[in-house]
Formats: C-alpha cells, structure tokens, sequence
C-alpha cells in the first residue's frame, strides 16, 4: 500500500531511488491523502529529472519536523509553532526571507504578557520563539525543500536576573497557594525541578526505597537526563501526594496536571502573599541560593541541578562569601630569609 492508516491519520509509504519515504499527511479523508501521495510522487520525480526543488508550504514542514521528532518531548516547541503557524499559514518555504522573520519578532514583541502590569513580550521569549523557526528551516535545507535558511538576527537579552525569596517570603507564598501548587510549589523548593520537570512529575519517574526521583533527557534543558536526590523535605512531600493519582505526582482536582503553574492562580497568590516581582522560575533560583548561603559548593550545585556549564552556576557565587574567604590570607609576602640577595658584582659578571 502506497499510503496507510494510521489512527485516524493518513500516512504516505512510497520507495524512490532506493530510499523509503514514509511521513505523515496529516490528513483524514482517504482521498484527499491519495491526491497528497500523488502530488509527493511527482515532485519526486520533477527534482530528480529535471533537478527542480518542489515548493513545499510551512504546513508540510511542520507537520514533518514534528513527526520525526515525536521520540522527544517537544511541548515546549510545539507551543511556539501554535504562535508561528497563523502568521505562515498557507506560505511556501522558500518564501520565508529575513524580511518576514524581521515582522514576526515585530509582531512577537508586542503582544502583551500577562504580568501584572502588562507587559511586552520579553527578547529572550522572543528568541525562543524565533529559534524554533530557525530549526525547521534548517531540517528544510536538509530535507532538500530548501536551498540555504535565512539568517536570523536575536534581540540583545539582558543578563540572567536573580531573585529568590528570604524564609518568610516563601512561608507566606506557600500559605496563600491552593493544592496541589502549593505542594508543587515546595517540591520545586526542595529539589530545583524546572516548571514543567515538576507539574508533570510521573510516579513511574519516583523511586521512593532510593530516595531519588529522574528527569529524561528529552525532558531537561541540555539534553542530557537528569537525577534528583530527594531529601526529607521531598520524601516528606512525595507522601502527602501518595494516592492522589495513578499517574501524575501534583494533579488537580480533575485529575489532569498542572498545565501552566505560573498562570492566574499564582498572581492571585503572590499578590495575597505581598510578594513582588517574582515568576516561578524564580523557586529554582530560591532553591539553588538557600544551597550556596547553606554551603553547598558550586561544582555540586552543578550536578544537582543539571546545569551544563559551571557558568550558569556562577551568578550564584557571590551569596557565599565564605567560598572563597578560606584563600585570602594567601596573600603575603615569600620569607626573605630564604630569598638569595641578586648583588652588583653578580648582575655585572653575567
């Protein structure tokens, strides 16, 4: 069979110069898919004879990218490309030039974030975004859709913000929040876990006996899986959260995870708490400087937070004045008993 289904989705099979094709169509009706197969069929043929590059629409590129990607855990990117996608629907791939990478960051700064106040789109969200485009144009160029991928220009980011919360900040904010992010809240506080590392946080992912719990390496930042110890504070959590669901750790009342943590619940809880200028993320940098203030030494805050570079690690540095306090009586001068004086003579004679 040239195309098969698979669900309720149409898949095309087709072998071409002794390769195998097979993706999805992401089509329903049979012979709507049949038509796509065809028309994937003559191009093929187009491109090898007469050494033409067939348009393909952004659609196509997405739907691609995502297929052979769905080993990993693109959350992440695929809410970027819901973004993207209006403002390239029905666009030809070798149409997208700088011209229209320049209008989407033009237009993904000013949509208003929903911060209290209001306010643009950060760069930083604005690269992210800009970069998921960047990648698919890319696989473009490898899949010979394209000839060469634009250039993209990122929007200058300032540097990393620090705040974390003093002991009666996070009392207050865990107080005013409602299961179960209040308990997500304080598991995020005793082992670091990213936003979503902690609102999706399976069971089958937890060995209690251990005392550990593990992150997947298509799950973390840099690729690479991550373990977590857990310590009392997080055993202790991990109890109280025993029962609630055959799957997720944090579920709510409905059964589902935690979508967004930082969403309207926790404005209204931060704003009760009287805690300002504070984002989610923020309970990770609370988590790993409460560690150096405790005395935790950077190279081990580096494993246990799954950090890739021991540079990301150094903005936590100066809250631990004592890491280095133990070399500043280095600084003294050599016993001068011990140095052989240089005279003239000898100067002289060499």
């Amino acid at each position: 069979m040239s195309i098969i289904k698979r669900g309720n989705v149409w898949w095309i099979d087709i072998r071409h110069e002794g390769q195998r094709i097979r993706r999805s169509t992401g089509i329903t009706d049979k012979r709507s898919a049949q038509e796509y197969h065809d028309r994937v069929k003559v191009e093929l043929w187009r491109q090898a004879n007469l050494d033409e590059i067939p348009a393909h629409t952004w659609e196509e590129a997405v739907t691609r990218f995502l297929d052979e990607a769905q080993h990993k855990s693109l959350w992440h990117d695929a809410a970027m490309l819901k973004w993207l996608s209006p403002h390239l629907a029905g666009r030809n791939i070798d149409t997208i030039d700088q011209e229209t990478i320049e209008e989407l960051i033009k237009r993904r700064r000013a949509v208003l974030t929903c911060k209290h106040p209001p306010k643009p789109t950060s760069p930083a969200t604005v690269n992210r975004h800009i970069e998921i485009l960047g990648k698919v144009l890319r696989k473009c160029v490898a899949w010979g859709w394209i000839k060469s991928a634009p250039a993209i220009r990122k929007l200058r980011e300032p540097k990393g913000r620090i705040r974390f919360l003093m002991n009666d900040e996070a009392e207050r904010l865990i107080k005013a929040l409602p299961e179960p992010w209040a308990a997500c809240a304080r598991f995020t506080l005793a082992t670091g876990l990213r936003e979503r590392n902690c609102t999706h946080l399976e069971w089958s992912r937890v060995n209690l006996a251990l005392k550990t719990a593990w992150v997947e390496a298509e799950d973390v930042k840099n690729d690479v899986a991550l373990s977590v110890p857990l310590n009392d504070d997080a055993l202790q959590i991990l109890r109280e959260q025993g029962g609630k669901h055959p799957r997720w750790v944090f579920p709510k009342a409905d059964g589902k995870p935690i979508p967004k943590a930082s969403g309207n619940t926790w404005y209204a809880a931060l704003e009760a708490a009287q805690v300002e200028n504070f984002h989610w993320h923020d309970l990770r940098h609370t988590w790993a400087s409460w560690h150096v203030m405790g005395g935790t030494p950077l190279h081990a805050l580096q494993q246990l937070g799954g950090w890739h570079k021991i540079e990301m690690v150094m903005r936590y540095a100066h809250l631990a004045p004592s890491y280095v306090a133990q070399y500043a009586g280095n600084v003294r001068p050599p016993e001068l008993a011990t140095v052989t004086p240089v005279t003239h003579s000898r100067l002289k004679g060499a």
